[in-house]
This record gives structure tokens, sequence and C-alpha cells, in this order.
């Protein structure tokens, strides 16, 4: 069951990052400093933390009443829409599937990325036939060619559009989700999100285009991490269509898709309960406060079953993915139409 204080603080955490990015602000004004470096970043960490609880209450992890109850909505669009920004009802359609096919090539909603970056030589076959079936030739052969090209430097765009566009799209894409599917709540909360991140600019940052893009830019780099985060919990791990997903079972094909991040435990807020997606992803209702606590007999089972337990630092992850991203790189080279 969740532990409501546990869940209390996270929240008076979350405003209490943001209220430090403003007081920073409106302490040292025209410290450089703070403009472009210390308050974005803190104003990050408080989203981040806010994605963390969305993340929390849509999973059922933070209030103990089932279904969707009125707290769950409100904290969720509190959190998620109006602090974070995005669609609650995306986020919700999106992940339950995630959860339900995890890494399935074509099936799994968060984990498409096909043509920017391949993951899989099974992601191929499916790409083939969509182009082939393009009736301009132009089309196909510009398709093609750039598709063959994102794929050949996706090891070197892997980090940059991460950190730098995944930010400006996820809130472009939800917002888009929202207006087109009439989430009428999504669209108030993420209005909300728009008018007091303006209002923030406006009269926390001096009027210089100048300071407010450079806060702008290194505040949705530094939220741009959650990406990462998110990215490295399942990127370039193994991949299974529906029939090996049912010879495999529930338990080892999660087990196989997934990685664990290995954090101290003074930095574990830092991920969320992002570092236990194994556990997370075998338990999705477990409250994040209770992950560490059945992860070694996750760990047992797994090695009583010869199944691997994956389990990396978060560097050492990113240079896993950076790797097998570029071993996959050269999948398309030799292809022609």
């Amino acid at each position: 069951m969740p532990d409501p204080s546990f869940f209390a603080w996270q929240q008076v955490f979350v405003f209490a990052l943001i209220a430090v990015s403003v007081l920073l602000l409106l302490v040292w004004p025209e410290s450089v400093l703070v403009q472009v470096l210390l308050a974005p970043v803190f104003l990050g960490l408080g989203l981040k933390q806010a994605a963390f609880l969305g993340h929390d209450t849509m999973h059922h992890g933070a209030i103990a009443k089932r279904g969707m109850t009125a707290d769950r909505t409100l904290m969720g669009e509190l959190n998620a829409g109006v602090l974070f920004g995005i669609s609650m009802h995306m986020w919700l359609e999106e992940h339950n599937e995630h959860h339900a096919y995890t890494l399935r090539p074509h099936g799994d909603p968060q984990f498409t990325y096909f043509p920017m970056w391949l993951q899989t030589p099974a992601e191929i076959p499916e790409w083939e036939k969509a182009v082939q079936k393009m009736p301009n030739s132009t089309l196909r052969w510009f398709v093609w060619n750039a598709t063959k090209a994102l794929v050949r430097v996706q090891h070197l765009t892997f980090l940059p559009l991460a950190l730098v566009v995944g930010r400006v799209n996820f809130l472009m894409i939800n917002f888009a989700y929202a207006v087109h599917h009439a989430k009428w709540a999504d669209i108030v909360a993420m209005t909300l999100h728009g008018l007091w991140y303006s209002a923030y600019i406006k009269c926390l940052l001096p009027e210089s285009f100048q300071a407010r893009a450079l806060f702008v830019l290194v505040h949705f780099t530094w939220t741009g991490v959650l990406h990462v985060q998110l990215l490295l919990s399942h990127l370039m791990m193994q991949q299974f269509n529906e029939r090996e997903e049912a010879a495999l079972g529930f338990v080892k094909c999660q087990l196989l898709t997934t990685r664990n991040i290995h954090s101290a435990k003074w930095l574990r807020w830092f991920h969320g309960g992002l570092d236990m997606q194994i556990e997370h992803h075998l338990f999705p209702m477990l409250p994040r406060h209770q992950l560490h606590d059945i992860a070694p007999r996750v760990r047992a089972l797994a090695e009583k079953h010869g199944v691997p337990y994956v389990q990396l630092g978060f560097f050492e992850a990113n240079w896993v993915c950076l790797s097998e991203l570029h071993k996959m790189s050269t999948s398309l080279v030799a292809m022609s139409m």
C-alpha cells in the first residue's frame, strides 16, 4: 500500500525545488550564474520530480483507492499537466500499451523511434513494405535515403535529440493529442502550464532575448535528462514479437526487455523510481518506495531460472546504448530500393 506521508513529502519537494528557482532569481536578479545555470536547473529538477509523481499517481502507486478517483485525477493533472505540461490521457494510453507490449517492434508506442533510431533488424521489414507502398517514386527515394542517413548517425544524434529536442517534441505532441481527442481537462492543465511558465520568464528574467533564450535552453536540456532516464530503461534491450512473448512468458519477457540503473541510496530521489524498472514492470502498481525492498527476491528468481537481471550504472548504461546504436547504425548501408 502507498505511504501517504512519502508522497506528501514528494509533493512538497516538487514545490520546494520550484520555489528555490524563483527565490534565486528574486534575490540575485542580475546574476548570470543564477539566470543561466542555477535557476533553470532547480526548475528542471522540480518539473522532473512532478513527472515522477504523475507517473506514480497514474500507476495507482500514490493513492490507495483504485480507479479514476477525483483525488487521483487531480494529483495526476496537477503534476503531469499543470507542472510538467503533458496530457495525462495520452500518457495513460501510451504507457499502458508500453507495459502490455514492452519493446514489441512497431507495437510499443513509447519505444517506436525508427526511422530516427533503429533498435533491432526486426523493425526493417515493416518499414520496407511501407516505403514500397508509397505511390510517388520521388517520395520513396527521399524517405529511403533520409532514413538510411538518420540511422547511419543515430549514435551521434541520441543524446542531443533526447536532451534538447525531446522536451519540445514532448510538449507539442501531447498538446496536439489533447486537442485532437478533445481532452478538455488536459488542455486546461497544459494551458495553465504554458501561462505560469510564460509568466515565470517574463516576470523573473531580464528583458533580454539572449538571457531568456539561454534560460529556456538550459532548462529544457536539464529537463531532457528525464527523457534519457526513460530511454535507458529499455533502449537496445532485446525485442520480441507477439508469438515470442507468449513463448517466453510475462516474467522472462520483462526481464529481457528491461534494465535497472544502479544508483547510490542518497541519489535515488533523482531517478524517481525509474532506476528500478525491472521491478516496476513486474509489479506496476507497487509504490515507488517499495521497489527496492522486493529487488533481492526478483534478482534471486532471475538467477534461479538463468535469466539475466541487467543492472548498470547511469553512465555505463548510456555507453552501452550508444555502443549498440553504433553497431546497429550500419544495418541499412548496403540496402537498396
